[in-house]
């Protein structure tokens, strides 16, 4: 079973059958939205051609902890993702090449 099917089938248990939406449909999203998250950001790293100790350097942690972020072990937007399924809110997560806007969106 997925990670997304496993917390979507532990989330079974609460009270949902009053809600205007579907539970489940909007769990599924968030998590598959996070899980694509997670890879749009692994292929930029890619993309760029950094190694993930380059990036550790960067960002000031292990190697390992980047390994771990891109292997799933830290769950690091769960907790939004959690928020926003209980207030019955959507989430999308957008990743894109800097340079596409160079100034920003100011």
């Amino acid at each position: 079973m997925s990670n997304i099917a496993n917390v979507i089938a532990s989330k079974r248990g609460i009270m949902t059958e009053h809600l205007p939406y579907d539970y489940e449909e909007l769990a599924f999203d968030l998590y598959k939205a996070a899980d694509d998250l997670l890879d749009n950001l692994v292929s930029m790293r890619k993309y760029r051609g950094m190694t993930q100790s380059q990036l550790a350097d960067e960002m000031g942690v292990s190697q390992s902890y980047i390994s771990q972020i891109e292997n799933g072990q830290k769950q690091l937007v769960s907790l939004l993702t959690d928020y926003a399924q209980e207030v019955g809110a959507r989430i999308k997560y957008e990743v894109e090449p800097a340079e596409k806007k160079p100034n920003g969106d100011r």
